[in-house]
């Protein structure tokens, strides 16, 4: 597509084409020696590589860069999302590593029982509840609501504590809520 475009619009670049495995999990088994196919292990190097290359853009890729601005597209081609339902949707705390629901709680910390890994409660509410407005944006985010939606945190007072440090209290009470 961006070979098209470039030629719809009279832009004479070389194209050089990469494929990019970003899965940490995958592994391509007899592979064949290509300096083209980027293995998750490869991909830092190949970003700092990337990064060192010189770039002072000349007039020509100045009116690309113009020409690109002026095409951009804000709204989605694709605005038809699949539906879904609060009540539909399983409920708990994905670790943010491996979006594992599998996690152990104590006090302070969840731990994944499938990598091990450990986060802060603190940074996987905020983040949960960062997840329930971006698929919830009609629903009030309240203590309850963050409470069912996280699952394998068994404190409301927790959860009370951390939406009052990073969200901007409305109402009181039973009617209390976050934006």
């Amino acid at each position: 597509m961006l070979q098209q475009f470039l030629k719809k619009n009279g832009f004479q670049f070389r194209i050089v084409p990469f494929l990019v495995f970003i899965n940490p999990k995958f592994f391509l088994y007899q592979a064949p020696q290509n300096e083209s196919i980027i293995f998750p292990p490869q991909l830092s190097s190949f970003m700092d590589k990337q990064n060192l290359k010189p770039t002072n853009p000349n007039g020509m890729q100045q009116k690309l860069a113009e020409k690109l601005i002026a095409d951009h597209k804000i709204e989605s081609p694709y605005p038809k999302l699949p539906s879904y339902e609060y009540q539909s949707l399983q409920k708990g705390t994905t670790y943010a590593k491996c979006n594992s629901f599998f996690l152990s709680c104590d006090k302070w910390l969840l731990t994944c029982k499938i990598c091990g890994f450990e986060e802060e409660v603190e940074s996987a509410v905020k983040r949960s509840t960062e997840e329930f407005k971006l698929l919830f944006p009609t629903l009030r985010v309240t203590t309850n609501m963050i409470f069912d939606w996280c699952k394998v945190i068994d404190s409301r007072k927790t959860i009370r504590r951390i939406l009052q440090k990073h969200y901007k209290v409305i109402g009181c009470k039973q009617w209390t809520y976050y934006e």
